[in-house]
């Protein structure tokens, strides 16, 4: 089965049929691991988060209202899940430093977690079409072309709701005073100071 018909089968797995989810299971686990790497750079942990949001997933599948398409919703809850773990990670470490006297997590660390928590909040806040075709392109790296023949829109479309996206992240994010830059192969990211260093974050 081709992913665009993929959104079609989100009404038989609210009903409880197994071959559905088993069937957008397979078209988007791998992907799914590799993005989830980008975080973890742990195959292995990689793979039980994507399994974890899965099984969330379908569990509950019948009371959950999707604000937006699937795919972008997976790819947001898998990039959750990895910041929940890296933040859980970063806690046990600076409790085992604190246990030998070291001096635990950065207070440029902590700002970071802040901002990607900043970050989650402000994309949440879009309007709901600009929310959507921002999380097709950042999470499920479809191409502008691709959004538009999911969403049955026109290119330009997908260009003005992404400039407005920006616009209004930019806006949400202006205690950072952030420069927005778009890099090869389209990633989005963000440059902010924190303290005397200079991060990136991709968005």
């Amino acid at each position: 089965m081709s992913t665009a018909s993929l959104p079609d089968l989100w009404p038989r797995i609210q009903a409880g049929d197994e071959s559905a989810f088993e069937e957008v299971f397979r078209a988007y686990y791998s992907d799914l691991c590799r993005f989830a790497h980008r975080y973890t750079l742990d195959p292995q942990q990689s793979e039980d988060l994507v399994q974890d949001v899965f099984f969330k997933f379908w569990q509950s599948a019948s009371t959950l209202e999707l604000r937006t398409a699937m795919r972008p919703y997976l790819y947001q809850s898998v990039r959750n899940a990895c910041l929940n773990h890296i933040k859980h990670l970063k806690v046990r470490t600076a409790y085992a430093e604190g246990q030998s006297g070291a001096s635990g997590v950065s207070e440029n660390e902590s700002e970071l977690w802040e901002l990607e928590q900043r970050i989650n909040d402000a994309i949440g806040r879009l309007p709901e079409k600009c929310r959507e075709i921002f999380e097709l392109s950042r999470f499920a790296g479809l191409k502008y072309q691709q959004i538009a023949d999911e969403l049955g829109i026109s290119v330009k479309t997908v260009e003005n709701q992404m400039g407005k996206a920006l616009r209004l992240l930019r806006e949400e994010l202006s205690d950072y005073m952030p420069l927005i830059v778009v890099g090869a192969a389209g990633v989005i990211y963000l440059i902010v100071e924190i303290g005397v260093n200079i991060h990136w974050v991709v968005l």
